[in-house]
């Protein structure tokens, strides 16, 4: 019985030996060793775990186990195969040499809690991972050097990547299959091919910058605040885009997977976002607070609806904005800048009702201006809509294709459709819709159509035919009912006219 327990002992020794000399993991203490290529030449560069490729290590003891920490700070040949599979907590780059690591065989990133992947700020060097990653752990990707990181093996597994520091790493590998989200915080986080983000990723973007450069790439969720930034001449498909405040900018065009879903700004009167390319998306943009800020003119191409709240703000001045086809502009904040209103496009300003100010402004044929009104003898901007324009308004409608004015009454205080208060169906009313501080230029009666059909108040008694007219006072353009006899009042003096003839002769 006894021998066969040091039988047994024995073996497991011989087992562990062979183990070792065969290059098995080591176990125990966490190693830190740092990269010095001092194995015999058959295997100098491999970073392996024979007792040779060990030898490769500071301590002839080489990283290969969850938490192990391996350091290349400039020892050694740049250029290093990864032979076998190994783990680490932590993997350092410390040098002005640039490594790369090949080899068909992975890294495992495994810090028992968390993982790194650190560029000090001494490092000027650029470096290549070759080989493929797992992330057992959520790793820190901390890149402080001046030089680029490069992860050009395909990374898999089902935890976050977080980007801190100054310098650029880049994802290059379209195989990329990992599950977890990418928070960017700061440095750059460049794309090195089409589609090297996983689609069903989530993406924050709160610090540094996103470069996509010409290529194109498609995630689930895209959330922008801080500081971040997107730049690029490619395209980023998302599910969907959040922004959450800052001083942000996205300057590549952002194309809504799912286009009927809402941009919303809503968190702090400080931010800005800019647009400098196109936010490609059918569903509401609704600036609650801060800043939007487009640098085209077809920044927002296919929104349907873009509301600008009281206190927010609209910025065109870059370029200008032109509101196209079956789009609606409207809320009680600022535009500031030059916009055309198309054939198509709607102005809605107000929130039922309100002022919405703007710069100069161009209205062509086929164009709408909606006026709600709910009060006939209260005050533009409160009790019915007015556009205050800084600047100038330029009319190009014509006879041919004239300009819509729609008019709607809503319920005094209720903001919903019924009959206004205070209006007489037998005095004529006059409503200031626009001002503008530069005047009015093509203005002409006929260039106009009036669609009343939304103004429910009844005309009471024989005043039973509406007449709005529009007319340019000093700088200002007012809306005009008088009204007009209906046939029985035309009836009557028509009658009595006779009678006096009569009396005449």
């Amino acid at each position: 019985m006894r021998l066969a327990r040091y039988r047994k002992s024995f073996l497991s020794v011989l087992l562990a030996l062979a183990l070792v000399l065969a290059g098995g993991t080591e176990s125990g203490a966490i190693t830190t060793a740092t990269w010095d290529n001092g194995a015999n030449a058959s295997n100098q560069d491999k970073w392996g775990t024979s007792t040779q490729q060990k030898k490769n290590w500071s301590g002839n003891k080489a990283p290969s186990k969850a938490k192990d920490v391996a350091i290349f700070d400039g020892a050694g040949n740049s250029g290093i195969e990864l032979v076998k599979d190994v783990k680490v907590g932590e993997l350092r780059f410390d040098s002005t040499l640039g490594y790369n690591l090949t080899g068909s065989k992975k890294i495992t990133f495994d810090g028992d809690a968390a993982a790194a992947l650190n560029v000090t700020a001494a490092n000027t060097g650029s470096h290549e991972l070759g080989v493929n990653l797992t992330l057992n752990d959520h790793l820190t990707i901390d890149h402080q050097g001046s030089g680029t990181l490069t992860l050009s093996g395909a990374i898999s597994g089902s935890k976050n990547i977080t980007l801190v520091g100054t310098g650029t790493t880049v994802f290059a590998s379209a195989g990329n299959s990992f599950t977890g989200s990418v928070s960017l915080l700061g440095g750059s986080l460049a794309l090195g091919a089409d589609n090297v983000l996983p689609d069903a990723i989530s993406l924050s973007v709160t610090g540094g910058s996103l470069l996509l450069a010409d290529y194109n790439d498609t995630i689930n969720g895209l959330t922008l605040s801080g500081t971040g930034l997107i730049t690029g001449s490619g395209t980023l498909h998302v599910s969907s885009f959040t922004y959450t405040g800052g001083i942000s900018e996205v300057d590549v065009d952002v194309d809504f997977s799912n286009p009927t879903d809402a941009f919303v700004m809503d968190n702090s009167s400080a931010d800005v976002l800019t647009i400098g390319k196109k936010l490609k998306h059918h569903g509401k943009t609704h600036i609650k607070k801060g800043k939007l800020k487009l640098k085209g003119a077809d920044a927002l191409p296919n929104s349907s609806f873009i509301e600008v709240d009281l206190g927010a703000v609209l910025d065109v001045s870059e370029a200008g904005f032109t509101l196209a086809s079956g789009q609606t502009l409207g809320g009680s904040g600022t535009v500031l800048g030059d916009l055309i209103v198309a054939s198509g496009a709607t102005l809605a300003p107000g929130s039922s009702p309100g002022t919405l100010s703007t710069g100069d402004q161009t209205w062509e044929g086929g164009g709408t201006l909606n006026i709600e009104l709910d009060n006939a003898t209260g005050v533009a901007g409160t009790n019915w809509d007015l556009l205050d324009i800084s600047g100038l308004l330029s009319i190009t409608a014509t006879s041919g294709d004239p300009f819509q004015i729609a008019l709607s009454t809503l319920l005094e205080g209720t903001n919903t459709p019924g009959d206004m208060s205070n209006f007489d169906a037998s005095s004529t009313h006059i409503w200031t819709i626009v001002t503008t501080t530069g005047g009015i230029t093509g203005f002409s009666q006929d260039a106009f159509s009036i669609d009343a059909s939304g103004f429910t108040n009844s005309l009471v008694g024989d005043f039973s035919i509406p007449a709005f007219s529009l007319r340019v006072k000093d700088n200002d353009l007012l809306l005009y009912y008088t009204p007009e006899p209906g046939t029985g009042v035309l009836l009557t003096l028509g009658l009595a006219g006779l009678g006096v003839r009569r009396r005449v002769r």
